[in-house]
């Protein structure tokens, strides 16, 4: 579940750039699915992950009707400290 702070764009559009505040047609929630694996390699306390987030609900809310859906790839790599 994430909820929307913020929706300032730039968007190229035909060789236009069109900058501002997309608020208004964009939805204040989006629920996803995360996905992801992780590996501990010998090095002690090191990881790394990687993590898929699907969007499963349209966030669109303009007039337009479209199918928009947020999703993301995040790599994380790390080392414990405690």
């Amino acid at each position: 579940m994430a909820a929307r702070i913020s929706t300032r764009a730039e968007i190229k559009v035909d060789e236009t750039m069109v900058t501002g505040d997309f608020n208004k047609i964009i939805k204040t929630t989006d629920v996803g699915l995360v996905l992801g694996a992780g590996i501990y390699p010998k090095v002690p306390d090191a990881y790394l992950e990687i993590r898929y987030t699907m969007g499963l609900n349209n966030v669109d809310a303009s007039e337009l009707t479209l199918d928009m859906k947020n999703g993301n790839i995040t790599l994380l790599v790390g080392y414990r400290l405690f």
